[in-house]
């Protein structure tokens, strides 16, 4: 599956990462997000910057349909809210996110786009 390529080294999870980001959902992770279990572990995988990134733009994909409709999921919007709030909160998961490595990446990614 393309999705455990975001597992490679970084030229070939960027691929794969730009490649998901502009697919539809890949319906397990899609499933992950929707359900009501998520943690912030599952949101944010330890030591996997590509997945990571995945992981929140499929709840980004989620969240952004769920405000589209006309009757949102006010449980799944408010479990998203809450994930992002605690992973926020959450020094360890934001460390590795936001470290200098990861920044340039992040910076590399948009300068693309």
């Amino acid at each position: 599956m393309l999705y455990e390529f975001l597992d490679a080294d970084d030229a070939l999870s960027d691929v794969a990462f730009r490649l998901l980001h502009n697919m539809p959902t890949l319906a397990p992770a899609q499933r992950l997000v929707d359900r009501e279990s998520m943690s912030t572990t599952d949101l944010l995988p330890k030591g996997k910057f590509y997945k990571t990134l995945y992981m929140l733009d499929v709840l980004q994909r989620s969240l952004d349909e769920q405000l589209q409709r006309a009757v949102a999921d006010e449980a799944l919007i408010l479990q998203g809210v809450q994930l992002l709030v605690q992973a926020l909160m959450d020094g360890n998961s934001t460390k590795e996110i936001l470290n200098p490595a990861s920044k340039q990446r992040l910076d590399q990614i948009a300068a693309s786009a």
